[in-house]
Parts: C-alpha cells; sequence; structure tokens
C-alpha cells in the first residue's frame, strides 16, 4: 500500500483509503472502515496454477476498541470469475495486541485461474503486509522483490494493474 491501492477492491458498506499513521511495513497500510453493520471485506484477484499449494497471510491491526475475529480468505474463481471454492481462516486480534498475523494455505483447484485473496472483520481496521506465495509454508514478509536466498526467488506480482509490492508470490528459483 506504500503508494497506492490499485488491484484492491472494497466490497460491503464502507471505504478503503491508504493511511499512513499506522503501518506494520514501511511507511502506509490501508483502513478498512466500517459505516454500517454489514461486511467488509477487502480483497485483491492474482493468478494461480492449478494443482500448486498457495500461503497467504495479511498483518491487521484494530482501530476501534473491540476485540474481534479476522477472516482471511482464499476463493477459487475460474476463467469467468465464477467461484469454484473458498478457503478461510479465522484469528483474533485485539486492541491491545498491536499488529497481528493470519495465514492460510490451500491448493489450487481444477478450474482455477485466479485466486481472491480476502480479509473481512466487522470493526474498522488496518491492513497492512499482504503476501500471497505459491508455497506450501508460510514465508517471512518482505518489502518489494529481492532475492530470498538459494532456494526461493521472490518476484512482484504485475498480472493485475500496478499491484503494489505489497502483495508477492514465490517461485522456485532457477540457478
Amino acid at each position: 500500500f506504500e503508494t497506492n491501492l490499485d488491484g484492491w477492491t472494497f466490497y460491503g458498506v464502507g471505504n478503503i483509503t491508504r493511511e499512513t499513521s499506522q503501518h506494520y511495513s514501511g511507511t502506509t497500510s490501508a483502513l478498512v472502515e466500517r459505516l454500517a453493520s454489514q461486511p467488509r471485506y477487502a480483497y485483491a484477484n492474482l493468478p494461480v496454477t492449478v494443482g500448486l499449494p498457495y500461503t497467504a497471510s495479511a498483518y491487521v491491526k484494530q482501530q476501534t476498541t473491540a476485540n474481534d475475529f479476522v477472516t482471511l480468505s482464499i476463493e477459487w474463481m475460474d476463467s469467468s470469475g465464477s467461484s469454484i471454492s473458498e478457503n478461510s481462516e479465522n484469528w483474533f486480534t485485539s486492541t491491545t495486541a498491536g499488529w497481528t498475523r493470519g495465514s492460510i494455505t490451500a491448493t489450487a483447484p481444477v478450474g482455477a485461474v485466479t485466486a481472491r485473496v480476502g480479509i473481512n472483520n466487522a470493526q474498522t481496521y488496518y491492513l497492512d503486509a499482504v503476501l500471497f506465495e505459491q508455497s506450501d509454508t508460510l514465508g517471512s514478509y518482505i518489502e518489494g522483490t529481492v532475492a530470498g536466498g538459494s532456494s526461493a526467488q521472490w518476484v512482484q506480482v504485475k498480472a493485475i494493474s500496478a499491484l503494489e509490492a505489497s502483495i508477492l508470490t514465490r517461485m522456485a528459483a532457477v540457478e
């Protein structure tokens, strides 16, 4: 979210805006605002390969005084944009915990061409350091495109608009 919110969509009654007063990494996060008692869901669509495992993770910080659960999901979409299936994981956040990280790992099913990585919460929250990896294990968050050692290379996803460095995919190194 360092430069813009390109590639991110907001669903529900509320807003998603860039916020510089709170951030886990870098200088900016996304503020996902609740304006009514309806779902508020921020998501990005990312390309996938059938049969490969993917791990999504995100850091969330509650803005309000309420403690709550956050849902991180991977919704698998076909070439027409229709949902095939969804995997989700909840984690607990509190106003005293600061930034907390949640993650989910799932394998792209037959017919999937994109993954809709989404974060949902009933409260207003800050969102930062979202990572989408082609891996069956959770990696450390990195900012930007950097070498990940001898066994992996980090590549910034450019398939959707000018999607920022906060969404990355890890590919096998060709060394």
